[in-house]
């Protein structure tokens, strides 16, 4: 039987390197894997245990640039963490990474969502002893409001450590740091909480060591204009300010960004010796819990001091035992048992990176670099994020998408502002790309660009909200609370259908596909802008019908959808182009395949899109962007055919170097290293998934297009948990239930 257990221990396979780093794949055969030879066919199935993707490592002082920071968080707070269980010793600072380009850098620091900078491309890292600016462009980013330094009181540290190991638990989302330091020895454990902003410490050591909060400050604005205000309070706090805050047993810290955005903190420690800055720990047994609060929930000051006093009385070994109970129900959820334990592996890992980064209590889209903030993934990527949320959904977690859902729905209003004022249109516009708050790079913007007009963006956020009510079986209050915003997307693109006369014709309307290579500026009928005009009126149609709402709109809808023809696009070859009149060119990235989201579209056309699959496949290299193998992995498998996703999901690791704990974005403008890119760990995930279950076609189909003669899985489909097995081509229903309302 291949039905999981949770509960199976498995052990550590060690693995040589410059930095020495270890796959927590035990119970498998040991000899492939200890050449980091993690092919297809080399391992039977597993029970299907996330220990399969623990990552383990040992470093070397002097060669910090090749630690990979480990991800903590719940996607109120989260953020990497350095060797030694905190954010202060990274590359930049300790490493080669003064003398590299800026986007090859990893940052180890702690994000918060709701914390906004206006941030300085040239001046991302401020000192010029590590950087010099190059080309300024400034934008509104999420940002990390505070560094955490944990260090032993040795001042031999951290140049003599040794015997250093660092693992991150993904079983259980525990964080374990162990070194010496001379002849005394260091253990720190840590772990976010997962319902409330909080990080969790245990401290063990045979020596003194301290903890210090500091706040981390935002990038100068050397504007002309400021210097003409003559207000000292302005000129004083115009970049920024901290200010320590007296408050008896704690450290209470508040960090004001350079455009006026505060965060709190809030840290207790029990058996610690309060400092200004921080505490003081003797050796010993010790705990620490740093709290944040949130400017977006209310009175973020009295949040931290509350969560932090509270965790006090709680007791470090109280939390862990939920936060573990929190992690063990979430694993439960689902799995996937497979014999490419490198497929396994990630997959796992990549679900973990999810879980840590989607949004629980703070309204916001999740961060498109996984807590990596540099220049090129500064704000917030609607479309990256449905991805995110595809993704959580198949595996069985659409309670990682509430608040993202009702971000959409809080931030309509700006959509309907940017449709309104940009493109002169009804409805709503949601953006490419966003700063905090959904607010759009405007024309003018330092950072606007022409990729901002790709519209289809409506359709990737009109197929979530399709795909979040489906799994829970189209409740009629959640239908309700958010057919808005499919309703407000449809009167996007049916204004733009909408003829205004000769005189106040509308030629073009600013538009852009997704390969942003400026090939398809303007063009007439862009490919994937017919796909989500014609996919968003067909489903805010059947969601308003579901209703009865809307009547007299929703026959328009109707009518206008059926009227949207794809064969604009159709080469001389049979073959899908990017835009009416293209007979070839090569793309970024395959824009067409935004159809294998709306794949019923393609049900009755199923020749030409295979010939454009292949065509594609033939001349469209993938090294520009992680998540093209997910994309045609993804079609790979809704085209049933299983080897050819196989195929497409191995190259995914061309982004990824052994012990294959990350996918980078690119491997041109990036050489080397760069943070998590989880929208490639999102449709990886989501790729998988498509290979053993798919609901697309309204119901759901088991192992459609699986390579391996043995595999099994615990995932939903429509608003249905499966759990079922194949073995040599005979398929078992091991449970099949009715998800819960949420």
């Amino acid at each position: 039987m291949l039905v999981r257990n949770v509960r199976r221990r498995l052990s550590g396979v060690a693995f040589g390197w410059a930095l020495t780093f270890a796959l927590c794949l035990g119970g498998l055969p040991q000899s492939p894997f200890n050449k980091n030879n993690l092919f297809v066919g080399t391992d039977e199935t597993s029970g299907g245990s996330p220990e399969i993707g623990n990552v383990s490592q040992s470093a070397q002082w002097g060669k910090i640039d090749e630690n990979v920071p480990p991800m903590l968080g719940n996607g109120d707070i989260g953020g990497l963490f350095d060797p030694f269980g905190g954010t202060t010793y990274d590359e930049l600072r300790y490493g080669s990474g003064a003398r590299r380009d800026i986007r090859t850098l990893f940052l180890t620091q702690l994000i918060v969502p709701d914390y906004w900078v206006l941030e300085d491309q040239g001046a991302h890292f401020l000192d010029p002893r590590y950087f010099r600016p190059a080309s300024p462009r400034k934008y509104l980013a999420y940002g990390a409001p505070f560094n955490f330094l944990l260090r032993p009181e040795d001042q031999t540290f951290p140049q003599e450590i040794r015997d250093h190991e660092q693992t991150l638990d993904l079983s259980k989302g525990l964080l374990r740091t162990r070194y010496r330091v001379g002849q005394n020895l260091y253990e720190i454990e840590c772990f976010i909480l997962p319902s409330d902003s909080l990080l969790a410490y245990r401290i063990v050591s045979t020596a003194a060591t301290r903890f210090e909060i500091t706040g981390i400050t935002s990038p100068s604005r050397p504007s002309e204009e400021d210097q003409r205000i003559s207000n000292p309070r302005y000129q004083e706090t115009k970049n920024g300010f901290t200010v320590y805050e007296p408050e008896n047993d704690l450290v209470v810290l508040k960090q004001v960004s350079n455009v006026f955005c505060p965060a709190y903190a809030a840290v207790s420690a029990f058996g610690g010796e309060k400092q200004a800055h921080g505490f003081r720990f003797p050796a010993g047994e010790h705990s620490m819990f740093v709290a944040i609060g949130h400017q977006s929930l209310g009175d973020p000051r009295s949040q931290a001091i509350n969560l932090s006093r509270q965790a006090v009385r709680t007791g470090y070994s109280k939390l862990r035992a939920e936060h573990v109970g929190w992690w063990h129900q979430f694993w439960d959820r689902s799995y996937i048992s497979i014999p490419d334990k490198r497929l396994e592996q990630m997959w796992y890992r990549s679900v973990y990176y999810l879980a840590s980064c989607l949004p629980r209590r703070v309204k916001s889209f999740s961060p498109e670099g996984g807590y990596g903030v540099f220049p090129a993934f500064a704000g917030y990527h609607p479309q990256d994020s449905m991805y995110h949320l595809f993704a959580a959904l198949s595996s069985n977690h659409p309670e990682l998408c509430k608040a993202q859902i009702d971000h959409l729905l809080e931030t309509l209003p700006i959509a309907q502002a940017a449709a309104r004022n940009i493109y002169y249109l009804e409805g709503a516009r949601y953006p490419w790309q966003s700063t905090p708050g959904l607010l759009p790079y405007l024309p003018g913007h330092a950072n606007e660009a022409y990729y901002l007009h790709e519209h289809h963006v409506n359709g990737w956020v009109a197929e979530f909200v399709h795909r979040y009510l489906n799994a829970y079986g189209w409740d009629q209050s959640l239908t309700q609370r958010y057919y808005p915003i499919l309703r407000e997307i449809a009167r996007f693109f049916s204004s733009m259908l909408s003829p205004r006369g000769k005189q106040l014709e509308i030629t073009y309307v600013p538009s852009a596909g997704q390969e942003e290579t400026g090939m398809d500026l303007n063009q007439k009928n862009i490919f994937d802008m017919l796909v989500a005009a014609k996919w968003s009126l067909m489903l805010s149609s059947q969601t308003a019908r579901r209703l009865g709402v809307d009547q007299a709109e929703v026959s328009r809808w109707e009518d206008e959808a059926s009227r949207l023809s794809l064969d604009y696009c159709m080469r001389k070859d049979s073959t899908y182009g990017s835009f009416e009149g293209d007979e070839g060119h090569i793309e970024k990235v395959p824009i067409q395949l935004i159809g294998v989201v709306m794949t019923s579209l393609f049900d009755n056309n199923r020749e030409e899109f295979l010939n454009t699959y292949q065509y594609l496949r033939r001349v469209v290299k993938i090294d520009t962007c992680s998540w093209s193998p997910g994309y045609y992995a993804i079609s790979a498998a809704r085209l049933k055919k299983p080897e050819e996703a196989l195929r497409c999901l191995q190259e995914s690791f061309q982004f990824s170097k052994p012990p294959w704990i990350l996918f980078i974005e690119n491997t041109y403008q990036v050489p080397g290293r760069m943070p998590y890119y989880l929208a490639a760990h999102a449709l990886f995930v989501q790729a998988i998934n498509e290979m053993l279950l798919q609901d697309w076609s309204g119901k759901p189909e088991l192992f459609p297009a699986c390579p391996f003669k043995q595999a099994a899985f615990k995932l939903r489909g429509s608003n249905r948990i499966i759990e079922a097995q194949i073995n040599d081509g005979k398929i078992e229903i091991i449970s099949d239930e009715r998800a819960g309302h949420p």
